[in-house]
């Protein structure tokens, strides 16, 4: 209850979506927020603790923003992300969680394709030189000896997105176009489809 109010109040949302501050953000401000967030509870942790924490949730959010595949897919991913926190609080804090979806909703339908595709690059490279060896997630087989993520190669693309290498044709006499795909591996997500990342981690890596 105190952490939701912490994280999301409405000074911290306001923040959060200023254009403004993104030149700001990196892991250094990121560690004094959340800092600021555990020690507004009732929780007390001691620095090594807190450090384990910060190392947790950011490689978190990296394995979760590696394993998308588009920007829209990231926003989706949040979205799950506060959909699940909604079943962990009262209903004081599920409407301060239903404004941030709301607002979140409103801000990302208003991007581009490729506003959403920069923003998961500024992400991942923003978290490119954190590598740190979490037990459960090595234990899954999701992280490498070297702290790198395993990434899933299955060639999946968004919906609207062309697959690479296509070759378009465009007949003379009455302008039709005909595609011809130079690999059959790709294969597209059907549209209105929904990513299942986002959803509490931990518990689906206890389920395995």
């Amino acid at each position: 209850s105190d952490l939701v109010k912490s994280v999301l109040g409405r000074k911290n949302v306001e923040e959060m979506f200023d254009s403004n501050n993104s030149d700001n953000c990196d892991t250094e401000s990121m560690r004094k927020f959340l800092h600021g967030v555990v020690h507004s509870s009732i929780m007390r942790l001691s620095e090594s603790s807190f450090s384990k924490l910060f190392d947790i949730c950011l490689s978190a959010v990296k394995h979760q923003v590696i394993n998308c595949i588009s920007g829209s897919e990231m926003v989706e991913i949040t979205l799950n992300h506060l959909s699940a926190l909604k079943d962990m609080v009262s209903e004081e804090e599920v409407s301060i969680i239903s404004d941030v979806v709301g607002k979140m909703q409103d801000t990302c339908t208003r991007m581009s394709a490729g506003k959403l595709a920069l923003l998961r690059h500024t992400t991942l490279r923003l978290l490119q030189d954190h590598k740190v060896k979490i037990g459960p997630f090595l234990e899954s087989g999701l992280q490498n000896p070297d702290g790198s993520f395993v990434v899933v190669t299955d060639s999946l693309l968004p919906p609207d997105f062309n697959i690479p290498g296509e070759i378009c044709y465009i007949e003379e006499r009455d302008s039709s176009k005909k595609y011809i795909p130079l690999s059959q591996s790709y294969r597209r997500t059907a549209p209105g489809s929904k990513t299942a990342l986002g959803s509490n981690i931990w518990v689906l890596m206890a389920g395995e």
